[in-house]
């Protein structure tokens, strides 16, 4: 007790309490000095520890406080979920009766418009995968191209490797495909290693016996019987430099029996290749290596070279200007841009507001909006303050401010047996004095009086309850008490 020259803390003694026996407190309040240790705080002395912030029980209901959370300030609740007023702290998720549906948000297991695989799997599950799924998805921007897996290799165009006639590929539209077009007797054009005076003499002219060529003979040429009466190789295989030698050397020497090419007169043995002179210059034809009148990328492919790339061809080519823009059939179609007007897969609310809206508040999106609180979403604002009735004791909260959480304030050796600190000779002799068994107390037992021993041998809940009226009776009357 304050005076014994104890400073008993468990007691409730400070310097501010009993300096008989604590001391003078080395701080007081007004020194702009907040000493907790003398006691001092926002509701002790809110000059040197600054005003109090808002707390459950200083007569002002302030947010994050309600109803249910802080009645003392806010009063108690009056209203109740479906009773169709929406009363704080009601709110469209605890009471869509009341507040009405908070309308969708991610986690509502309804995946609506603004909500996608992307930006909330809660809702509309996990994204498919793309490529690989063995389904051509030309909005997704998948075609031959891009994603052969599920369209297919690209075919049909120029250069893919394959001859198409029926896509009006040929050799002379399309060389690289289908090879370059093998020379045919009297297109008057002469093929070296492939025609000769001997197998086509319209095109190569009569043969004389100095051409050497692949084919035996030349073609009644003046040296041919000479020459092959000596060596039958040369009639019979072909005619090769040694022919051609025998020819010159041993037979006479070379010339045919036609007319001779510069007589002025294009005989049938003649022609624009083997003799100008006479029947004038060839006339342009594909093949012979001149993009000349008429020929084109398409109609003569081996002179004038492949046509450039088209719209429509199966090949994107960037080098032409095609994009997907201006050739969505090659490109493929565009991907969704942020700002078309359309919320279109990838795009969200969070990556693209300006055609997919702002994103609905919910939980977890790094901002307190209403209706959120501490209470319903602490991850946006904040865990609660502490109030008195919280059931946690948090600094500034003792005994003395609130009981509710710190429990009572001990009082046991202030020299008053208190009843209503369940003080008794059992709990705190030092007021109370020690226990003779003759009067009921709500503590079991009676602290080893003289009558204990007898009294609980015959009513054991004495020792194990509380010691009532009866256990105090059987003490004086049945177990030899001292009782005045």
């Amino acid at each position: 007790y304050c005076g014994d020259k104890k400073c008993d803390a468990k007691g409730g003694e400070t310097c501010k309490t009993c300096p008989g026996d604590c001391g003078p407190c080395a701080g007081y309040c007004g020194d702009k000095k907040c000493d907790a240790a003398s006691g001092e705080n926002c509701k002790t002395c809110a000059t040197d520890c600054g005003k109090c912030p808002p707390s459950c029980g200083d007569g002002k209901c302030v947010s994050p406080e309600t109803c249910k959370t802080c009645p003392f300030d806010c009063g108690p609740c009056t209203g109740s979920c479906g009773d169709g007023k929406c009363v704080s702290p009601e709110t469209c998720k605890t009471c869509p009766k009341d507040c009405g549906s908070c309308g969708s948000y991610c986690g509502d297991k309804k995946c609506d418009a603004t909500e996608s695989c992307t930006s909330c799997p809660k809702d509309c599950g996990p994204c498919p995968p793309s490529c690989g799924n063995k389904k051509c998805e030309p909005h997704l921007g998948e075609s031959c191209k891009t994603c052969a897996t599920d369209c297919g290799p690209c075919t049909g165009y120029c250069g893919d490797a394959k001859c198409q006639p029926q896509l009006g590929e040929s050799c002379v539209t399309c060389a690289k495909d289908c090879g370059k077009c093998k020379p045919k007797c009297g297109d008057k054009v002469c093929a070296p290693g492939m025609e000769d005076c001997g197998t086509c003499p319209a095109d190569c002219g009569k043969c004389t016996g100095c051409e050497v060529k692949k084919t035996p003979g030349c073609g009644g040429c003046k040296c041919e019987k000479c020459v092959c009466a000596m060596d039958q190789y040369c009639c019979k295989t072909a005619w090769d430099q040694l022919c051609v030698k025998e020819c010159k050397q041993q037979c006479g020497g070379c010339g045919s029996t036609t007319p001779a090419c510069g007589d002025g007169k294009c005989s049938a043995t003649e022609s624009c290749t083997t003799c100008p002179k006479d029947c004038g210059p060839c006339k342009p034809y594909c093949g012979d290596n001149k993009c000349t009148g008429a020929e084109n990328c398409k109609s003569c492919a081996a002179d004038c070279g492949p046509c450039p790339p088209k719209c429509g061809d199966g090949t994107c080519d960037a080098k032409s200007g095609e994009t997907c823009q201006t050739c969505p059939w090659d490109c493929g179609k565009c991907p969704p841009k942020c700002g078309d007007g359309q919320c279109t897969f990838p795009e969200t609310c969070a990556n693209c507001a300006k055609d997919c809206g702002p994103c609905k508040p919910y939980c977890g999106d790094g901002k307190c909006t209403s209706p959120e609180t501490c209470s319903s979403c602490a991850k946006d604002c904040g865990p609660c303050k502490p109030y008195c009735g919280d059931g946690k004791c948090t600094f500034p909260e003792t005994c003395s401010s609130c009981s509710k959480d710190c429990g009572p304030c001990k009082s046991c050796g202030d020299g008053k047996c208190d009843s209503n600190t369940k003080e008794d000779c059992g709990t705190c002799p030092k007021d109370c004095g020690k226990c003779t068994g003759c009067d009921p107390k709500q503590s079991p037992g009676c602290s080893g009086c003289a009558c204990e021993k007898c009294v609980c041998q015959y009513l054991p809940q004495c020792c194990k309850g509380s010691w009532n009226l009866l256990c105090a009776a059987a003490c004086k009357y049945a177990c030899g008490g001292k009782c005045p």
